[in-house]
């Protein structure tokens, strides 16, 4: 079934707000109740990440806990990371300013 999704490699399920997640091989981006394993949620993943036309496939994404997203935000601009998006209490650095990998701060 999907011989056509080359190779693969799982980076396994986050989790995060009572919720697991996971990026599936078709690029979907599930969210699932720990609970009773029913599905919460699902997106693709274009949806879920910013700038993401044209591209084929991503790397998990990185969510950290900040004290501070203004903080964090600013560290980012000091060390000349672009295309920062920054919004109330969350920090996102797009994959193509950080190693194919979506950043995200969150407060």
């Amino acid at each position: 079934m999907f011989r056509n999704f080359g190779i693969t490699a799982n980076r396994g399920l986050a989790y995060c707000d009572n919720k697991l997640f996971e990026l599936t091989l078709d690029m979907r981006l599930i969210a699932i109740n720990p609970s009773d394993g029913s599905l919460a949620q699902q997106i693709k993943i274009s949806d879920a990440v910013p700038d993401a036309e044209g591209r084929k496939a991503y790397m998990a994404g990185l969510t950290f806990r900040t004290l501070s997203a203004a903080k964090a935000a600013r560290a980012l601009q000091d060390g000349g990371i672009g295309g920062v998006i920054a919004d109330a209490g969350r920090v996102v650095v797009p994959a193509k300013q950080a190693l194919n990998a979506v950043l995200e701060f969150i407060e």
